[in-house]
């Protein structure tokens, strides 16, 4: 009996310590930089002069951009105050690519800024809700 508390005090010591550990956590993964690098393979996949990671970084660009249009799209329909209106509710991916990488390709000096931000900024902006005076 003596030897399982002995066993449990010192997990559960061991485990309070990892608190007092301090980690470096990065609040974002991916970058405009890597932003781009996917949209120029989406631009080579369309051309059809594709190099050998195009493919994978365009299911990237797709599965990302269709992550934050979700994320945002949960978002707006919990706040009284919308951040995005979309003319219709059936937006294309298509759409949203061609609206992100338009946002990119005009805005080079955000490159270092988290890819989710761009993200968000270039859908928001493309879709902004008519404020009330």
């Amino acid at each position: 009996m003596l030897n399982q508390f002995k066993k449990h005090a010192i997990t559960c010591f061991s485990l309070c310590l990892l608190l007092f550990i301090p980690f470096n956590a990065s609040a974002f993964f991916y970058t405009g930089n890597t932003l781009s690098n996917w949209l120029e393979s989406n631009e080579r996949v369309k051309l059809e002069s594709t190099m050998p990671d195009d493919f994978p970084n365009v299911f990237q660009l797709q599965g990302y951009i269709t992550g934050i249009y979700e994320s945002l799209s949960v978002q707006n329909s919990r706040d009284k105050s919308p951040k995005f209106c979309p003319s219709t509710t059936q937006l294309k991916l298509k759409q949203l690519i061609h609206i992100v990488n338009n946002f990119v390709k005009n805005n080079p000096k955000r490159l270092n800024e988290p890819a989710y931000v761009l993200v968000e900024t270039a859908i928001i902006e493309a879709y902004p809700c008519n404020k009330p005076n």
